[in-house]
């Protein structure tokens, strides 16, 4: 006869710690890791302590979410109402948890059951609108506006009547439009959808494009900052074998410039020693890369005289080739036992200066006086229209959060949030951050409020909508503010047999980078325990 027997996952103890409700953490949850039970749970313990049911906010990225999320724990504060305890641990912490809560409830008169709606569980989307509908004077938005599902045709349209504006007698910005369209073929067509693909992005750019800022030193300083990053990574990824890298690089440019040669890989006929991560040394490494790499961003096969290994015409000058050749062998396999090193490589080959080119620089000065122009068709466009995407929402509730008086604000708002999960938060964008940030402003670690974030990197697909995942590595790695979430990670797999799961763990661990790279968003693969 067959009986029901409960194996402990292996990640139980993590699990048991991720319902402290005096803690924060950031928690890595891959796919049938039963992240949902999680929040379940750490949703339930933290309504046995709060004085009223609004105090915990759950957000998710979809209604579907957060209606699965909402119907499970009203289904555990029933079954603790009306059923025994489960036999299984699991069901029986659930059930315990749930039975904290009517007894919380019960003393303060919340009547969850009879009042579902108290619990604050909610889309992003719907807590951005919110509180723009309460406050849509800080907002600077109406009240009553519909949501754009697909709002690329109000896009295309802002695009047209900025130009179409254009039109209109010579102002400052025709100089600009003028200076655009002679950089883009006088292609008015390819101007719009300039307009267009930027309009899409624009919470992400418009920060960058206000009044009184050093706009040049700003990007540039961020294009160094990536290229210090990648650099960085690739010297320590090199450095067991720089020896053979540099007198193989050495001979080669050296060839190469005797020949009088225009290829990059010339510049390395003086190299001493492994280039550093300064942005001065980017040329160096992309010859580097030049030598190493085929133009489709692979390994190189063999040597020749494009890359400066001639055949050589003499017995001594073949011999001397046999023997860089064995060197640049002895290089390349070092290179394929180094992981992530090709990706990294081709990485850099595409890296650009650290600085703009005057021209560039010049075309994005004109491009920067333009965009608020184009976001303020599209905010008229909008109101024309009474309906607004999901930027604009998001935009505006973090204008009402006015960081200087928060805490003033949410209280009107009656919003005495004391706990915030958010779920699938690899998916976060930066103005979703922004908004986390100002909800937390003045929160400190042990103050009684906790900030539960759970997502998985490795299954992030928003990017269309302006999702980051280097967020998520960005907090795992420095917290939020002033608040410093414990990171954790589930390993245990629910929904497939330890077959299945041995094989996804060896054919994936191979398909993601070996670590974490934040500037790159690129995720390490996380293995899974049956």
């Amino acid at each position: 006869m067959a009986t029901n027997q409960y194996t402990t996952p292996a990640d139980q103890p993590v699990r048991d710690e991720c319902i402290a409700v005096d803690q924060s953490f950031v928690v890595t949850a891959p796919a049938g890791s039963g992240k949902t039970s999680l929040l379940t749970q750490r949703t339930l313990s933290l309504l046995a302590t709060v004085e009223h049911p609004e105090a915990v906010l759950c957000i998710t990225f979809t209604r579907k979410a957060a209606a699965e999320m909402r119907q499970r724990i009203i289904n555990a504060l029933e079954n603790a109402a009306n059923l025994p305890c489960p036999m299984d641990k699991n069901g029986a912490k659930t059930w315990n948890l749930a039975q904290a809560v009517l007894t919380r409830d019960s003393a303060l008169d919340w009547q969850i059951l009879n009042n579902p709606t108290r619990l604050r569980i909610t889309t992003i989307d719907g807590f951005c609108r919110s509180i723009t509908n309460q406050l849509p004077l800080a907002a600077g938005i109406g009240v009553g506006l519909t949501n754009l599902d697909i709002p690329e045709q109000a896009y295309r349209q802002a695009a047209r009547d900025t130009i179409k504006w254009l039109e209109k007698p010579p102002s400052v910005f025709h100089k600009a439009v003028k200076q655009l369209l002679l950089a883009l073929d006088g292609n008015t067509q390819k101007l719009e959808e300039l307009f267009y693909l930027l309009l899409q992005k624009r919470d992400q750019w418009l920060p960058l494009v206000l009044p009184n800022r050093d706009q040049r030193e700003l990007l540039e300083g961020n294009i160094r900052q990536l290229i210090t990053e990648q650099l960085s990574l690739c010297y320590d990824k090199c450095r067991p074998f720089a020896g053979d890298l540099v007198s193989l690089a050495q001979f080669c440019g050296n060839n190469l410039a005797k020949q009088g040669s225009d290829s990059v890989i010339a510049r390395l006929a003086q190299l001493q020693e492994l280039p550093s991560n300064d942005p001065e040394a980017l040329p160096i490494w992309q010859a580097i890369t030049e030598l190493l790499l085929t133009t489709t961003g692979s390994y190189r096969k063999k040597f020749d005289k494009k890359t400066g290994i001639p055949a050589g015409k003499t017995k001594a000058e073949r011999d001397a080739v046999a023997s860089i050749k064995t060197l640049a062998n002895e290089v390349l396999q070092a290179c394929q036992a180094t992981p992530d090193l090709e990706q990294l490589l081709a990485v850099i080959k595409r890296l650009p200066p650290g600085e703009y080119p005057d021209d560039a620089w010049q075309f994005m000065q004109q491009l920067t006086l333009m965009l608020p122009m184009l976001v303020g068709h599209l905010k008229t466009h909008f109101s024309q229209i009474s309906a607004v995407d999901f930027t604009e929402i998001s935009q505006a509730a973090v204008a009402a959060l006015d960081p200087t008086d928060v805490t003033d604000i949410l209280l009107r708002l009656d919003y005495q949030i004391k706990h915030i999960l958010v779920d699938e938060f690899q998916d976060t964008s930066q103005i979703q951050l922004e908004l986390l940030q100002r909800l937390t402003a003045g929160w400190q670690n042990g103050d009684g409020r906790t900030l539960f974030l759970v997502g998985d990197g490795m299954q992030s697909c928003y990017g269309f909508r302006g999702a980051e995942v280097g967020l998520f590595l960005e907090v795992k790695a420095n917290g939020l503010g002033d608040i410093k979430p414990k990171e954790r990670a589930l390993s245990t797999n629910f929904r497939s047999e330890a077959g299945i799961v041995d094989w996804v763990n060896a054919a994936f661990s191979l398909a993601f980078p070996a670590q974490d790279d934040i500037a790159r968003g690129a995720v390490k693969y996380n293995p899974a325990v049956a």
